[in-house]
């Protein structure tokens, strides 16, 4: 018994060889992106300051969409305090996820990832 328990332990180490191992063993865990395999970056309204953005009426005042009243100016904060901007609704400042071009979200970066990574950062 003990020498079928040394083959299996000797058979198990090499059946196991460094060299296959060592191959798929390549992958290394996405460290770009979250937990849930997405990049964050932050978008800025190139339209409107912090979400102001009034329309200029016919008389040449500008005017509120949200209230209409008429404001000083073209940028500055309305009396009713929502912003107005046509373009981004409001959120001047947007924080925008989407899947990791790295890893694909999966967390796992393969060889060919990799290699895909790189050849894209060598052309640029």
């Amino acid at each position: 018994m003990g020498g079928q328990g040394g083959s299996v332990a000797g058979g198990g180490q090499s059946g196991g060889g460094s060299a296959p191992v060592a191959g798929t063993a390549a992958v290394e865990a996405c460290t770009q992106c979250d937990e849930k395999g997405n990049v964050s970056h932050k978008t800025v309204c190139e339209v409107c300051e912090r979400g102001w953005n009034h329309r200029k009426n016919d008389a040449g005042a500008y005017v509120c969409r949200k209230c209409g009243a008429v404001c000083e100016s073209r940028f500055i904060a309305c009396k009713c305090g929502t912003p107005d901007c046509p373009q981004c609704k409001g959120e001047h400042e947007k924080t925008v996820s989407e899947t990791c071009p790295l890893c694909g979200g999966d967390k796992i970066i393969t060889p060919l990832e990799r290699e895909k990574a790189q050849k894209g950062t060598e052309k640029k």
